[in-house]
């Protein structure tokens, strides 16, 4: 089979020579020589793209034309789209443990500022602890930075500033 032949024609030889494999050469006939063969495709490599282009062929049809649909319903297809999406991302790796380090990362945030705000006495009286866990924190979310998606200059300047904070408001009071 040549290069140049769309999906359907290579699919039709398979099936008329009973084949799942097709060599593929830069000119009709048997190739003379190995520069004439360019590779080899199979019948899934083929089904899927001939799949793939049916779905885009529909999907942007029914997002140009809605109401070629008969069962059109804007709210419906935007949550087959979230949902789309959802799965996609929960196929990727490590993305539900990211979801919980994050989730733990901002509690952990949440929990300091909150002993900030109220003016905890736990804080006057053990700020030297204070300003350590402080500091360790803040560097574990500079050195995790891709794992925490934060940017380490951001993370660098919350935590002098709350080691000041700490420092000015809390220590020796």
């Amino acid at each position: 089979a040549r290069v140049e032949e769309n999906a359907s024609k290579l699919l039709r030889k398979m099936k008329e020579s009973n084949i799942r494999h097709l060599l593929l050469t830069k000119s009709d006939g048997v190739p003379e020589n190995k520069e004439d063969v360019v590779g080899v495709i199979s019948m899934r490599r083929i089904m899927n793209v001939v799949v793939s282009d049916e779905r885009l062929s529909l999907q942007a049809l029914a997002k140009k034309f809605p109401t070629l649909v008969a069962s059109y319903d804007p709210v419906e297809a935007l949550k087959a789209e979230r949902t789309s999406y959802a799965n996609e991302l929960a196929k990727r790796e490590g993305v539900g443990k990211q979801d919980v380090i994050k989730f733990g990362t901002a509690l952990t945030i949440l929990g300091g500022v909150g002993i900030f705000l109220t003016e905890s006495s736990w804080l006057h009286d053990h700020a030297d602890l204070g300003m350590i866990l402080i500091f360790i924190l803040g560097y574990v979310g500079i050195i995790f930075e891709e794992l925490f998606e934060f940017n380490k200059a951001a993370v660098a300047l919350l935590m002098s500033t709350a080691l000041w904070i700490t420092y000015a408001d809390f220590y020796n009071s």
